[in-house]
């Protein structure tokens, strides 16, 4: 079944999309509600910190912002502010209210969209890049969670030999 919107093939909640150059995402939709994504935020950023990066990821521009300590998140008139000392971020997760604009615009600040993702460039192990997507309410990209890759472990800059699955786990 497609989507009638872009076209890209749908399989019961997810969506695979083929890029130009022959790569696949695969995307794994799930309840964006505040209920779902406060206890998912919580878990990747009090328990799961030193093992995620995160950024916006475009093509042709990907911010991979790492943590040399647990960040401080906070939530405050539903936005999660992430802090970890040198930078900070907010997303929008839950309810906000206020502002001079709409309240229609504040429901497009929110999480609208949310999905864990596998990227697949040429097939091999080597060629993959999974973690976690939001999108507010106009479909544009808040951020994206990178889990480790699979080939990396823990010592910045060591490739293993084999493949650790276990680095995808949350």
């Amino acid at each position: 079944m497609a989507n009638p919107t872009t076209g890209h093939e749908i399989i019961e909640g997810h969506e695979i999309i083929e890029g130009p150059d022959g790569s696949r995402t695969r995307y794994s939709y799930f309840d964006p509600s505040e209920e779902i994504v406060t206890p998912l935020m919580r878990e990747i950023f009090e328990d799961n910190w030193q093992h995620m990066t995160m950024g916006p990821c475009h093509l042709g521009s990907m911010f991979e912002l790492s943590f040399d300590e647990a960040p401080k998140p906070r939530f405050h008139n539903g936005y999660l502010t992430i802090d970890p000392g040198p930078w900070h971020c907010h997303l929008c997760i839950g309810a906000y209210r206020g502002g001079k604009d709409s309240p229609e615009s504040w429901a497009m600040r929110r999480v609208a969209k949310i999905a864990f993702y596998e990227w697949r460039g040429d097939g091999s192990v080597k060629q993959r890049s999974a973690g976690i997507r939001l999108w507010n309410g106009y479909g544009e990209q808040m951020t994206t969670i990178f889990l480790p890759h699979v080939l990396l472990d823990e010592t910045p800059h060591t490739v293993l030999k084999a493949p650790n699955w276990e680095n995808l786990r949350l």
